[in-house]
């Protein structure tokens, strides 16, 4: 039996590492014919990706090669870039300076041109200003592995429909079994009744200014809802790049008396298992950035979001849920909080936050409840046997092999 080897590039981070992980499970399990190499990128200072690629090689099929860091130097130059303001960009109208020469740039004239998407079909892209020179080469690619599925984005992948490149439409890709609850958690949730939590997370970069923090408790306090949040801290490290860590004291950032008026009623947390807490029977609702990992996870566990995005494509997936499919309950479309060491640009009002947390977690929100219990059932059916996202991944690896003999 001829055998055929794929190499997957993931963007640098944890969480497009494991995106990627769980896409190239789904094509192993497929056919085995196929191996595949993973090549994963380190930032500085980030232990999590070898720690996770040490204990996900189970299959004999799926090796991980690691890169060498980048230096410093280049990640300074990257966060310097971020601050530009756009329109100086665009103002100029003339190329920008090419970037230094990073692995993903070379590895991008070397290797085959298969190319998988973490977020969804639509204009996430467009966010980035180079890709003004590099639409002209998508025609090039053989195709596109996208994580979402034809009944969840219809109208996109429909007007791709005979286009180069071919779009393969194989989500919704989910790591259902790599995060378990933690024990404390898990009790708390056991101990209320059905769809009474609302959960309130946002990613691995999420985190607030302290007066937004303060804003979101009295949202919270004054909703009388049930409520597990998932706080993280912001901090800045070299380069001015945003990251997060976890308090060592809550009391530090919540308002005075928070815990103790709440004490019973919600939970404040640091890092939780996102999968675990929302498929567990006690939570009804989910606010959340709507990052396209967390919005594929509320559609298949049925547990309807608020919108609150923060960064990159997640206005776009915000405006999507709401307006487009009416999946969603908003907080806010266009809020954007900084990422590389600014203040946000404005805070939310508790009472909008309160409203959305409101709507979501009575019966005024159930008919956008049932809408996202219908696509999560339909996420499942797309996997099965006949079903669109079945019948794409056979067709990619068909195409693949195809490509490569």
């Amino acid at each position: 039996m001829e055998k055929f080897e794929l190499i997957f590039i993931p963007s640098p981070g944890l969480s497009h590492l494991i995106a990627t992980v769980e896409a190239t499970k789904l094509l192993l399990d497929s056919d085995p014919r196929l191996s595949i190499t993973v090549l994963t990128m380190q930032l500085p200072n980030d232990t999590a990706v070898d720690a996770y690629t040490a204990n996900s090689s189970a299959s004999p099929r799926l090796t991980f090669s690691a890169l060498p860091t980048l230096p410093p130097a280049v990640e300074s130059l990257h966060a310097r870039a971020h601050r530009q303001p756009d329109h100086k960009h665009q103002k100029r109208n003339r190329p920008m300076p090419p970037r230094p020469p990073d692995r993903r740039n070379r590895a991008r004239h070397v290797l085959p041109q298969i190319r998988r998407r973490r977020s969804g079909v639509r204009l996430s892209g467009l966010l980035f200003l180079h890709l003004r020179r590099l639409h002209v080469r998508i025609p090039e690619m053989d195709g596109v592995v996208v994580n979402t599925f034809h009944e969840f984005e219809s109208y996109a992948i429909d007007s791709m429909a005979g286009k180069n490149p071919k779009i393969y439409p194989v989500g919704p890709i989910l790591d259902l079994a790599g995060v378990s609850r933690e024990d404390d958690v898990k009790r708390w949730l056991d101990d209320q009744p059905e769809k009474s939590v609302v959960f309130l997370c946002f990613g691995t970069n999420g985190s607030f200014s302290g007066e937004q923090v303060k804003e979101i408790a009295l949202a919270l306090e004054n909703s009388n809802c049930r409520f597990l949040w998932s706080l993280r801290k912001p901090i800045s490290v070299e380069g001015g790049k945003k990251m997060v860590a976890e308090y060592e004291d809550f009391g530090e950032a919540l308002p005075e008396g928070f815990l103790e008026r709440t004490k019973g009623v919600g939970r404040v947390v640091g890092w939780v298992g996102q999968v675990g807490v929302l498929s567990h029977r006690a939570v009804g609702g989910f606010v959340s950035h709507g990052g396209w990992n967390s919005t594929l996870e509320s559609v298949w566990f049925g547990v309807p979001m608020a919108t609150f995005p923060l960064y990159a494509e997640q206005q776009l997936n915000a405006f999507y849920l709401v307006k487009e499919l009416g999946m969603a309950e908003m907080i806010r479309l266009d809020y954007k909080t900084a990422v590389r060491g600014e203040e946000e640009v404005e805070i939310v009002g508790a009472w909008e936050i309160e409203g959305a947390i409101r709507r979501l977690m009575t019966a005024e929100g159930d008919g956008v409840r049932g809408k996202v219990e219908e696509m999560g059932r339909k996420g499942r059916a797309v996997l099965e046997i006949g079903g669109s996202s079945y019948k794409a991944k056979v067709e990619f690896i068909e195409d693949v092999i195809r490509n490569v003999g």
